[in-house]
């Protein structure tokens, strides 16, 4: 094969994978703004703690995969300049600004993991000070780590080297993604673990109270949206793996791509998962849409009820 037939299929190649990413990041960025959507709409979604938190972690889903779109759109535009892109290519941009999403990300999903540990291990106490303002404060300290990361991270790329900054930011996102692994995995098993004990020891007491009655269903309530983020934490987990491993190898080896182009698929596909995984696992949103549904369609056989009545006494 020469090097113009090998050029050639490298960029078709790299065609269909821009095209799968676009279609993908497209999907992600739909279902995020669905679950948005449905917890807005619905009071009962919407004033849970856990869903405004899980909010925040739909919206930086939102973010990353409508950055994606917009630099894999570009990517296979036929009118875009080659500089231009190549110049996207080589500043390292969308890794920086993807590292920073990233962040987000585990810190949306650490904060929703104290939500549930507090709910499970201390219901009552959990009820009366996690709050609203709670929720606020957790979110601008999540925002300002991020911006914080960002700026670091950009202002490196332009001081240091090309090399030294490779450097800096594969180590950095190594410590980060590898840290959120194992403090997100553990601390989410310890707290599904937990939930079930407590029930398992409340309801082996030969006589309940109606205190440890309303502490069992407030266990029970709370250890269902523990599967949610612990579902939310493996997929996390599974998807963003691949991606940590290329960002090792090419700090060990100086080359990633490859295992670059399989991770940044994994990558989409996470975002695509993690509103799949709420409605699905959550009996409130299915309670909440049943509902709906069921209101509407008793509506609309009122509706045509009285037609037909109306045309029958017309008819008359």
């Amino acid at each position: 094969m020469t090097e113009e037939e090998s050029s050639g299929t490298r960029s078709q190649r790299m065609l269909y994978v821009n095209i799968g990413l676009t279609c993908l990041s497209t999907i992600g960025m739909l279902l995020s703004l669905t679950a948005i959507s449905t917890i807005v709409y619905f009071r009962k979604l919407r004033k849970r703690t856990s869903n405004k938190l899980l909010v925040n972690l739909f919206l930086a889903d939102f973010g990353v995969c409508l950055l994606m779109l917009v630099f894999h759109a570009l990517m296979i535009d036929p009118n875009s300049k080659k500089e231009r892109v190549e110049g996207i290519k080589n500043a390292k941009e969308f890794h920086i600004i993807l590292s920073a999403f990233m962040l987000l990300s585990i810190t949306n999903r650490i904060a929703v993991t104290i939500d549930r540990a507090l709910a499970v291990k201390k219901p009552f106490y959990y009820q009366s000070k996690f709050n609203t303002m709670t929720v606020v404060k957790i979110t601008i300290f999540q925002d300002f780590a991020a911006v914080v990361y960002l700026v670091i991270l950009y202002l490196a790329h332009h001081w240091m080297d090309k090399d030294g900054f490779s450097d800096l930011f594969s180590l950095l996102f190594i410590i980060v993604v590898g840290t959120g692994f194992l403090v997100l995995t553990a601390s989410n098993i310890i707290v599904y673990i937990e939930a079930h004990r407590q029930i398992e020891m409340i309801c082996k007491i030969t006589y309940v109270d109606s205190t440890k009655k309303r502490r069992t269903c407030q266990i029970q309530k709370e250890s269902k949206i523990v599967r949610i983020n612990l579902g939310m934490v493996i997929a996390f987990v599974v998807c963003w793996t691949p991606f940590l491993a290329a960002i090792c190898q090419e700090h060990v080896k100086g080359e990633y791509r490859d295992l670059l182009t399989v991770s940044i698929h994994l990558l989409a596909l996470n975002y695509i998962l993690d509103p799949i995984i709420y409605v699905s696992l959550s009996r409130d949103v299915r309670k909440q849409l049943k509902e709906l549904f069921c209101k509407k369609s008793k509506r609309t056989c009122s509706e045509t009820g009285s037609t037909s009545l109306e045309s029958v006494t017309h008819s008359q």
